[in-house]
């Protein structure tokens, strides 16, 4: 067993009902150690303030949970660079991580946990102490850049209404995650929280974690909701044409049965439906102009609503019988 997150979505009822606090208020601050255990993870990235569901397996971090509950219940989760290590070494892990206060704690009859934690402050870890039975490394806490200007308020407002629109685009979001977002005002918290709820690749959310200035952070956040609402904007475009096209074609499956129907009230055998046909391969092989081929098939169209006793119908299948056997592709 490896650490990872379990592939659940962050529960966005505990969210909203975190940032209900008044004006989105952060809890109440916790005594970082100079140094912590580290939890490597994969494919996962844990903010400041955002409660996040992780599940533990391999026995060395289950002993690291185990022994933290027992201390401060504080931890350090890192990131590791490439998934496709089972077994990190602390060259494999980012230097910038967070620290979490371990919230809730579930042990499974398989040895394996599922843990609750919550985001602290950002660190950097420096020297690794030990790395038996588990990592435990110096940290350093970060502290945000945060200075209040119009450009700030105006890019925060914007982030607010592209939020607006990705959560519009999305079937599965619910009320809550809409809740959660929205209400935030604060702008380094509305950056880690859109961060952290609609950003899916862990490699940009490492970059937004290491982003300590608060208005660089709004702009990289912005940029890459503005491509995804892109992206989904013409998905849904190509669905739509998609859509269109298959009840195009149910349409017309359905008119051409009325139309046998019809042609059976009306006494037109399956013979003229086969001749139909035939003529429909003939001007397929007969390599036409597309322009002479565009007016083929309307010919042919029209054919097939003409009853073969009318004069008319006569008139439309000579003049397809002499499209036909012109030599459009001889020399």
């Amino acid at each position: 067993m490896i650490d990872l997150d379990d592939g659940s979505p962050v529960a966005a009822d505990e969210i909203a009902a975190d940032t209900r606090s008044p004006r989105g208020s952060r809890s109440a601050p916790v005594t970082i150690p100079s140094s912590l255990p580290i939890l490597p993870l994969k494919n996962t990235v844990v903010f400041p303030q955002i409660p996040t569901p992780l599940a533990v397996g391999r026995a060395s971090s289950v002993q690291l949970i185990d022994e933290a509950m027992l201390r401060d219940k504080l931890i350090g989760l890192v990131t590791q660079k490439n998934t496709d290590v089972e077994e990190p070494r602390p060259s494999d892990l980012h230097e910038i991580g967070t620290v979490a206060l371990i919230q809730k704690l579930l042990k499974f009859p398989d040895g394996t946990l599922r843990i609750l934690v919550t985001g602290q402050e950002r660190i950097r870890t420096g020297r690794f102490v030990t790395t038996e039975p588990y990592f435990v490394a110096e940290v350093e806490t970060l502290r945000e850049v945060t200075e209040p200007s119009v450009e700030m308020e105006a890019l925060t407002k914007n982030l607010q209404k592209q939020i607006t629109r990705m959560l519009s685009l999305m079937p599965i979001a619910s009320d809550e995650m809409a809740v959660a977002l929205l209400n935030v005002e604060d702008p380094g918290r509305l950056a880690d929280l859109g961060t952290a709820l609609l950003v899916r690749d862990a490699a940009t959310k490492q970059e937004l974690l290491g982003t300590l200035e608060v208005i660089e952070r709004l702009r990289k956040l912005t940029r890459h909701i503005s491509r995804e609402i892109e992206v989904m904007e013409l998905g849904s475009k190509i669905q739509e044409q998609v859509q269109d096209e298959m009840e195009k074609g149910q349409r017309e499956f359905v008119l051409r049965q009325q139309l046998k129907a019809i042609q059976k009230e009306l006494g037109v055998s399956d013979d003229a439906e086969a001749e139909i046909e035939r003529l429909q391969e003939q001007i397929e092989k007969a390599r036409m102009p597309d322009a002479v081929k565009e007016v083929a098939d309307r010919e042919l169209k029209r054919l097939r609503t003409i009853t073969p006793a009318s004069p008319e119908h006569v008139v439309v299948r000579t003049y397809l019988d002499w499209l036909i056997v012109l030599p459009w592709a001889k020399k």
